[in-house]
């Protein structure tokens, strides 16, 4: 993790109201030699909540 959202602390919902945009939680570096390639992206991921 190489930061997290600090503007949660005041306004939690934003997580759930706005989630792509000011709602971010944390981000994070992955090291370049991590195999990521099973990993899902939004779209894999909302296509597979719909099965």
């Amino acid at each position: 993790m190489i930061e997290f959202n600090e503007g949660l602390e005041a306004e939690p919902e934003k997580v759930n109201t706005e989630a792509y945009g000011a709602g971010w939680i944390v981000k994070v570096k992955v090291a370049a030699d991590v195999d990521t390639s099973h990993l899902m992206n939004d779209d894999e991921y909302n296509t597979f909540l719909e099965e």
